[in-house]
């Protein structure tokens, strides 16, 4: 699986997966589990972190809407 940059993420409203690739407060790298989200106009929807996303990849083929 291949992780893209963040900016190009999906901005239609359709689930891809999330990961946050980045520094804790006290500077200790930090990897979240993959989270499946959408952009909701403002922001990354179910993202539970306050720091934002940094990856993204699309969905399994098998979960895609046809």
């Amino acid at each position: 699986m291949t992780w893209l940059p963040i900016e190009t993420a999906p901005k239609n409203r359709k689930m891809f997966a999330v990961i946050a690739n980045t520094l804790t407060p006290n500077g200790t790298p930090y990897t979240t589990d993959p989270y499946y989200v959408w952009w909701d106009g403002e922001g990354y929807a179910r993202w539970p972190h306050p720091f934002p996303p940094t990856h993204w990849h699309p969905m399994p083929t098998e979960f895609q809407d046809t």
